[in-house]
């Protein structure tokens, strides 16, 4: 007699919910971190050069402002170039880019950046933004030295679009107060309307009188002005003068000017496909 053994292959359905020939692969935890993208911006060229609205600039696409491609070795965070981003400084939005990456729902993504604020430059560091799908998922403020943001998303749909933007600056620039004087038939400053408050001032500005018109005449008059939020809200006659004939000008000190905030050097940026498990 010929024992036989018979082996039979099959799918336990109580083990798995789905048939494996029709699951997507792969069917075991991928512990590999895959960058799928990687801008170092160093482009074969040699010199300086701006990209505007529409311009790509290796794979993100300039959407506002204009960017600066910067050829300096010792700026770059690797390579031969990095890129410059500028703020808004209260004349329309700051430079913006933007990339769309195909992406599997249900993994996890992480848009890296290196980033350092321009060294030469005096003024505070600027904010920089990173938005997934039109959400802001990190924000970013680069020191001399340089950096790495890590923005973390997880995949809804097949594809994820990347905007980085520095909007930050000067929302309102500083503007000097405005005022008119009050003269009585006595030929004193009995008050002073504000007409314009300004903005940006951090202490009440010295205020002062000046003598207009013809003929001219009157002197002694004094005021105080009165500051809240950033405005002169305020003026407050503390002596009145003597023969004043024509109202005399109120001049108000101007408030004091911020340095511009900083551009931010980008570099690096790579996008990357995160482990299952």
């Amino acid at each position: 007699m010929t024992n036989t053994l018979f082996a039979v292959l099959t799918e336990l359905t109580n083990l798995n919910s789905e048939f494996i020939k029709f699951a997507t692969p792969p069917f075991v935890t991928d512990t590999r971190r895959r960058v799928l993208a990687s801008s170092t911006f160093d482009i074969p060229r040699t010199g300086d050069q701006f990209y505007t609205v529409g311009e790509v600039a290796d794979g993100w696409t300039v959407v506002s402002n204009t960017i600066q491609w910067d050829y300096f070795p010792e700026d770059a965070l690797t390579g031969t170039s990095c890129i410059e981003m500028f703020p808004n400084l209260g004349r329309g939005t700051g430079s913006r880019i933007r990339r769309s990456f195909p992406t599997t729902p249900g993994r996890y993504y992480t848009l890296s950046t290196g980033y350092r604020r321009v060294p030469s430059s005096s003024g505070p560091s600027s904010t920089v933004d990173v938005y997934a799908d039109g959400v802001l998922v990190s924000s970013f403020s680069g020191q001399d030295n340089w950096q790495t943001n890590a923005s973390v998303v997880q995949a809804t749909t097949t594809n994820i679009t990347f905007e980085i933007a520095n909007p930050a600056g000067v929302e309102e620039p500083s503007r000097g107060a405005r005022a008119e004087a009050i003269v009585d038939g006595a030929g004193r400053v009995t008050a002073v309307n504000v007409l314009d408050g300004g903005s940006g001032y951090e202490t009440p500005p010295t205020v002062g009188f000046q003598v207009i018109g013809f003929p001219r005449g009157g002197t002694g008059a004094r005021a105080v002005a009165t500051v809240a939020d950033g405005k002169v809200v305020s003026i407050t006659v503390t002596r009145t003068g003597t023969n004043y004939i024509n109202a005399p000008r109120v001049v108000i000190a101007a408030p004091p000017t911020d340095p511009s905030p900083a551009p931010t050097f980008l570099d690096e940026i790579r996008f990357v496909e995160e482990p299952t498990g």
